[in-house]
């Protein structure tokens, strides 16, 4: 019998998204990244793209997702001989020197090893000693410091050796500390100051310099090092000074140290230099100078407190450009900070929840909060004051609502609840509306929206009120409101003064449209023929462009309306804005657009149509991976200055960025193959798997990987060396052999879809929303929850201590079957074991105060929709059911303490007497185990109580209306097979959710079942036919041979971890499929019995606004919560995690009450417990 053979060949590229950044803003790297020590003494990248940073403690390998940390193991001879790691370098074949607090050793880059024995290697290359210093320059020719005999220059391609010795007098005698490389030679430095050039052609000194031996004497040594700019000057530092000599001039350029000694007295540890030109220097404790050689000006860069993007410490040990032009900076106490000018779009200033700005004449920023009232801010210094208040001169509300810098330079302050204010020069006017009212009043206290026209008069948008005009001079208020005007609503939020004289006012109910000359309204809700509406009359923002378009932003999409032609375009998340709840609008000086939202920033750029003549739009989406706050947005709050810039505000501040200064790297990152999985185990280099070796070399280095027909579940981690974003790398894969097509996939998680398999519940607050007026006391809860299921259960309880039910009150059902997640279905977080330490948490947790709850449904539905057998579903099944029991005697809770609540789920297909004997022999099993292997006393414990559903999988898109009766038959196999309850899938899902109609349907099915068909009306009404028993026998056998074989295997656990079950199942499934495909199996209107169909109609379809909704209320929750309670309570989780011995959901549903979410939460838990790693199945 011949053997197929599968080749998998994956090619893979990426591509670096377009990325700009405000200066010196760094991003950071510390022990809570992976790092193995937070004093960082040398950085170096590879041929290969690879980061490797040296430690006080350990070598660690970087490559932008995640460390590798190399360490020194006694009993292996092939590791680190210390762990001291001081420096690195890269010789001809990739392999890489490191300097330990022992000496050098070799790592050999294809094996992954360490080579201790460098003596050994310097013997065979003609070298005797052991060297102090070790340089490999830009030809890759290896210099070696030999202390006592002098240097030796070895040149790999052509494996010639030159000694350059004291002896022979071909070097001055000294202690040399470093040796650099300059365009002239190479440069030997000595502890005493000795500066010595060799000619690369002769090997010969070509000059040398004795000026420091003289100044700083001989009883002055040090350790001194080297670093050459590209104008070829040498920077000299050590713990006694630093000095810049120039060979060309033969000088030393005292005016460029002097400038540095002016800025500080503290030690110099490195120097660098950036594609700019500039340098970096390094300093103990006062952290790095860059200097302009040009210019002579200097720049410091230190930590600032509470500025996340600043320096992380101002000690520098080492500082290392790449060859991406991202300077590197680690330093003694906080790892290591680096700096890209592609890293961060946007700057930040984190001054507090900003609802306007606006500039006034002398330039300077008024900044209008929810909470404080006004800051005064200077955007070039960053120097901010308290809005001047003296006297009778006062702010009366500190809500700041917009403010409006009109032409006499006053600034109109528009609140909330405090009417209108005037400041100029410091005198402060009122305007309220009069109680009891007055004529010449202000028509509402909540005043939303201010406009100045050409005559000076000021419009007021109020939230009530409709739209006032006031006259500076006399005044007089002037209300055009729905009574008085014909306007579409009293309720303003935006005003924006057009170019031809009218006044465009947005409100909740739609557009106005305000001749300012005729005073004429002409309410809009979209178009003025009415062809075509707004995407919602509720209107945020309301921006005319310098092309006369108009933009109106909506809770449910970006509107660019065109009132010369009366056009109307819509804008939507499917057009490529970040979010449909629109915040703000500005035009930059580009006549581009910035729109901000609830979920980042999109910039809009219009284009015309050649062909059409009409406007088209290009997008491009920001996020805060970008550098924005990671919030959304406030309404109207966004601003271009005189300069260009432009502000935007939003809960934790301004974020702030000039558009003509944004810079992109349009380098393609090089792709690093990093890990292999086989089994869920990583493979080492050499090590063998079943007497064979997979990886001969390094996973980078190898050409193909041959792996046996059994090792079909495996892994292949990827990288690149884009450091600056790898959040957003995009990857591009080919599985050749079994899909020609190119794939793409992102570094970034995927998107959650909300609103397609259940509500979305993030907090505490969704789960209040949920169960508003539901009193949780009367009725029973199932949540079909796995991963997370001890959050959602959490929230549960906290849900109904709020209502006053006490928990032991509480009755319902979590799926919690996490085990059946890692075999088929694949909603998995944690691995296995921590996976099982939860589920254990809350058996016991619910034994004690949720005892009417039942802990788990044990799960073989999604076992049959992956494609097993009748028997594999309830053999795998209870295979899952006796590792939760084992699990939880374990832990210490008694059999009979928890069992009595287990439950299990299962699925029922079209076979129907195959179904109902499958049922029958699953409580056989069950109760067997029960009693036989964990010994339970009583009855209860013995039951195997289930509920059914109807299979997803048999239902066909074709000829839809034949699921009815599908559903029908195994509807009534359930029933006659003793589920305690039933869930009938609709007509219709194997194309969409289903429709109201069709879930009618299904309902009448079960009820038709239940009242008319008299199957529900005796217990096991097919017992002691002779097929049914002789089914149920050959059905319980087969299930008994197959958890035998997982018992050898070492449990469920370890079956999984192995990928026993998953191949088995994959094994069913292909079996089926062949059949369905050859026609073996008749499958009705899929393979027999087709017709001509037109495409199904009226299938429900859900909006993906409703998941920027949700995001956007989950925003807002975190404004309002205790955050510093949520970080205590997160903080205590993950003491509790890492305790293996403490029960965890009590630790939970604290984190619960604060409001922590279930991202966080789960974050926490990932953070200990680490992440499951899906597997390739072939």
């Amino acid at each position: 019998m011949g053997i197929r053979k599968k080749c998998l060949i994956i090619t893979l590229l990426c591509f670096s998204s377009l990325m700009y950044a405000s200066e010196f803003m760094f991003k950071h790297l510390e022990v809570k990244d992976g790092l193995s020590n937070n004093q960082v003494l040398d950085i170096f990248k590879d041929s290969e793209g690879f980061m490797w940073f040296a430690t006080a403690s350990g070598l660690n390998r970087y490559d932008g997702c995640q460390m590798t940390l190399f360490r020194s193991y006694n009993a292996d001879p092939a590791s680190l001989p210390d762990n001291y790691i001081k420096s690195i370098q890269e010789d001809y074949k990739g392999n890489l020197w490191i300097l330990t607090g022992v000496g050098y050793v070799i790592y050999n880059s294809e094996s992954e090893t360490f080579d201790r024995e460098v003596h050994a290697w310097l013997c065979e290359v003609g070298i005797d000693g052991t060297p102090a210093l070790v340089y490999i320059d830009h030809n890759k020719n290896m210099w070696f410091y030999i202390k006592g005999k002098g240097c030796y220059l070895y040149i790999p391609e052509s494996q010639l050796l030159y000694p350059l010795l004291f002896n022979t007098h071909q070097l001055p005698e000294g202690d040399i500390t470093d040796i650099v490389e300059c365009s002239k030679g190479i440069l030997l430095v000595y502890n005493t100051g000795r500066l010595v050039c060799l000619d690369t052609r002769t090997n010969e000194i070509k000059w040398q310099q004795d000026d420091l031996v003289g100044e700083l004497g001989t009883d002055k040594q040090g350790i001194f090092t080297l670093f050459v700019d590209r104008d070829n000057d040498i920077w000299m530092y050590s713990p006694l000074g630093i000095w810049v000599y120039n060979p060309e001039q033969e000088k030393w350029l005292s005016w460029l140290t002097n400038i540095i000694k002016r800025r500080s007295h503290n030690m110099v540890r490195a120097v660098s230099q950036d594609k700019q030109g500039r340098i970096w220097i390094g300093t103990d404790q006062d952290g790095i100078d860059i200097l302009d050689k040009k210019t002579g000006e200097v720049r410091q860069l230190r930590n600032k407190a509470g500025d996340e993007r600043s320096l992380q410490n101002n000690t520098v040990m080492v500082l290392y450009e790449d060859s991406s032009e991202t300077m590197w900076v680690g330093t003694y106490k906080k790892g290591i900070s680096y700096f890209n000018e592609c890293a961060f779009k946007f700057g930040a200033e984190y001054i507090g929840d900003i609802s306007c700005i606006e500039e006034d004449k002398e330039g300077y920023v008024w900044l209008g909060t929810n909470d404080v009232g006004i800051i005064y801010w200077n955007s070039v210094t960053g120097n901010r004051a308290a809005f001047p208040q003296k006297g009778t001169d006062k702010l009366t509300t500190d809500a700041i609502v917009c403010i409006l810098k009109a032409g006499d330079g006053k600034l109109w302050i528009g609140t909330f609840g405090g009417g209108l204010i005037c400041y100029d020069n410091g005198r402060i006017i009122h305007y309220k509306k009069n109680i009891p009212e007055r004529q010449n009043s202000l028509a509402h206290n909540n005043v939303l929206a201010l406009a100045e026209d050409k005559q000076g008069i000021i419009w007021i948008g109020t939230l009530g009120g409709g739209v006032q005009s006031l006259n500076p001079k006399t005044g007089l208020f002037t209300t055009y409101n729905t009574t008085s005007a014909g306007l579409i609503s009293d309720y303003v939020s935006s005003l924006c003064m057009g170019k031809e004289g009218s006044l465009w006012i947005g409100t909740v109910q739609g557009l106005s449209e305000l001749d300012i000359e005729t005073k004429k309204v002409v309410n809009l809700e979209g178009t003025k023929s009415g062809k075509e509406y707004f995407s919602d009359q509720n209107i945020s923002q309301v921006y005319e462009d310098s092309r006369g378009l108009i933009w109106i932003g909506t809770c449910e999409g970006l509107n660019v309306y065109n009132p010369k032609t009366d056009e109307l375009i819509i804008l939507g998340v499917e057009q490529g804005v970040s979010s449909p709840i629109i915040s703000g609008i500005v035009e930059d000086g580009n006549e581009n657009i910035w729109v901000t939202t609830a979920r980042g920033i999109t910039n809009v750029i219009p284009a015309v149509d050649l062909k059409t003549g009409r406007y088209i739009f290009h997008s491009c989406v920001y996020d805060d991976k970008d550098g924005l706050q990671n919030s959304g947005f406030n309404l109207r709050s966004i601003k271009k200055l005189s300069s260009g810039e432009i502000l935007m505000g939003g809960l934790y501040g301004i974020n702030r960025f000039r558009p003509d200064d944004i810079k992109y790297n349009k380098k393609r990152p090089s792709v690093m193959f990093t890990r292999l999985f086989l089994f869920n185990e990583e493979v080492g280099v050499g090590e063998e798997y079943e007497g064979r070796v997979i990886l001969d070399k390094a996973l980078n280095k190898v050409d193909q990987i041959k792996l046996s027909y059994e090792q079909n579940m495996f892994s292949v981690q990827f990288a690149s060396d884009n450091y600056i974003l790898p959040e957003k790398t995009e990857y591009a894969y080919r599985l050749k052999g079994f899909n020609e097509d190119w794939m793409t996939t992102t570094y970034d998680i995927s998107e959650g879809e909300v609103g397609k398999v259940g509500v979305a519940i993030d907090s505490l607050a969704d789960m209040e929303i949920l169960f508003d007026q539901i009193d949780l006391g009367k009725v029973s809860t199932s949540m079909t929850i796995n991963a997370p299921a001890s959050v959602l259960l959490a929230m549960y309880i906290a849900v109904a201590e709020k209502q006053g039910v006490p928990a032991d009150q509480l009755k319902g059902t979590i799926q919690n079957d996490i085990l059946k997640e890692y075999a088929a279905r694949g909603t998995y977080i944690f691995p296995p074991r921590p996976s099982m330490r939860l589920i254990t948490n809350i058996f016991e947790y619910c034994s004690k105060y949720v005892p009417k709850w039942n802990t788990i449904s044990i799960s073989g539905y999604h076992i049959r929709e992956a494609g097993s057998t009748a028997a594999q579903e309830i053999a795998f099944t209870i295979a899952d059911g006796i590792a939760y029991v084992e699990a939880a005697i374990k832990a210490g809770l008694d059999v009979d303490a928890f069992a009595g609540r287990l439950s299990f789920f299962w699925n029922a297909h079209n076979n129907v007497l195959e179904e109902v004997a499958k049922f029958r022999a699953s409580r056989r099993i069950w109760a067997k185990v029960m009693k036989e292997r964990f010994h339970a006393k009583k009855d209860k414990s013995m039951k195997l109580r289930f509920h059914t559903q109807t299979a997803g999988s048999m239902l066909t898109a074709q000829q839809p209306n034949n699921n009815i009766i599908r559903v029908a038959l195994q509807t009534a196999a359930a029933v006659m097979g003793g589920t305690q309850s039933l869930h009938t899938n609709s007509r219709d899902e194997a194309l969409a959710l289903p429709t109201q109609e069709s879930v009618t349907i299904a309902l009448r099915t079960q009820q038709i079942v239940a009242y008319e068909s008299g199957l529900a009306d005796v217990i096991d009404p097919l017992a002691g036919s002779y097929y049914v028993e002789a089914m149920t026998n050959r059905i319980e056998k087969e299930a008994w041979d197959y958890i035998k074989k997982i018992d050898e295997i070492g449990g469920a656990v370890s079956a999984i971890e192995k990928g026993y079950i998953q191949k088995e199942i994959q094994d069913s499934a292909y079996k089926w499929q062949m059949d369905v495909e050859s026609g073996a199996r008749t499958i009705v209107g899929v393979n027999k019995f087709q017709i001509e169909e037109k495409p199904v109609e009226g299938l429900l379809k859900v909006d993906a606004s409703v998941g920027e909704k949700q995001k956007a209320k989950v925003e807002a929750m975190k404004a309002k919560r205790d955050n510093a309670a949520v970080e205590a309570a997160l903080a205590d989780l993950e003491a509790a995690c890492k305790d293996e011995n403490e029960n965890l959901m009590p630790h939970i549903l604290a984190a619960v009450k604060t409001y922590a979410t279930l991202g966080e939460i789960c974050g926490v838990m990932r953070k200990v417990f680490g992440e499951y790693e899906a597997h390739v199945n072939l």
